[in-house]
């Protein structure tokens, strides 16, 4: 779950940072090299080639742990395939829902 709300916390920062150079709400990487200088400096790190890392790294996280909830091939109490509905997930308020109940978990099993 951490890497999770890494990452979230990670694209959040990063969308809102693009979107405070473009002034718009905009959700694409930028093509020019002042933007990329100007994006990868508000994220804190050296250049885009380290942004790039940064983000595409949490990528390939997120993607891993989408794999094993969605394509996991696990099985129910009843001998079928586990459903995920994640058309839940497109109102907002039960995402922030998910991820609280996620970080506090989280904090429960960090004391542990």
């Amino acid at each position: 779950m951490a890497e999770l709300s890494a990452a979230y916390q990670f694209l959040r920062r990063l969308e809102n940072r693009l979107q405070m150079v473009g002034d718009a709400q905009v959700h694409r990487l930028p093509t020019d090299e002042p933007t990329r200088a100007r994006i990868a400096h508000a994220m804190g790190v050296a250049d885009w080639a380290a942004m790039l890392g940064k983000l595409n790294a949490h990528r390939e996280r997120v993607g891993r742990h989408f794999k094993s909830v969605a394509f996991s091939g696990g099985e129910d109490r009843d001998g079928g395939a586990i459903k995920v509905d994640l058309g839940r997930f497109w109102d907002s308020q039960a995402e922030t829902a998910a991820l609280r109940r996620g970080a506090v978990q989280g904090r429960h099993c960090a004391s542990r």
